[in-house]
């Protein structure tokens, strides 16, 4: 039986057309919350994840992953974004590493999909910290002995 979780927001709206253009924007990728049910434009449903919030104190061992995944979903933005009219780009207005689980299996998946909209630019401020904040960890990670590293 799938569990199921309902999200809901008080601050912004998620729209049936950014819902709908998220659930195409993120079929058959593992590293995005699957959504099923778009309730109003500020209740939805998703799947409930068995995760865990990653602790960048403790380990670097997911550095690779997570930033993998956070380029991935870059890329899958700026390929997406060729199916929107000319000026049009989709994007996650807040893409930072909190956004980011970890499943029991060690894989990563972005849960903030709500924060996806058509922009008219590629790219979101907020994403230049986490790029920085990626480049730390990987700095981090390449002097230590974690068994992360490939």
């Amino acid at each position: 039986m799938t569990k199921i979780y309902t999200k809901e927001l008080t601050k912004h709206k998620f729209t049936k057309k950014q819902f709908d253009l998220y659930k195409e924007f993120s079929y058959g990728k593992d590293y995005y919350l699957k959504v099923y049910e778009h309730i109003n434009d500020y209740k939805y449903t998703t799947e409930y994840l068995d995760a865990k919030k990653i602790d960048w104190n403790v380990t670097c061992s997911c550095t690779s992953p997570i930033a993998e995944t956070y380029f991935k979903i870059m890329i899958d933005c700026l390929q997406f974004s060729k199916k929107l009219p000319d000026g049009q780009w989709w994007v996650n207005r807040d893409l930072h590493l909190n956004n980011f689980l970890q499943r029991p299996d060690g894989s990563i998946v972005l849960v903030d999909v709500d924060a996806f909209q058509i922009d008219g630019s590629p790219y979101h401020h907020r994403q230049l910290g986490s790029i920085a904040q990626i480049i730390m960890l990987g700095c981090e990670c390449a002097t230590c002995n974690c068994t992360g590293r490939k």
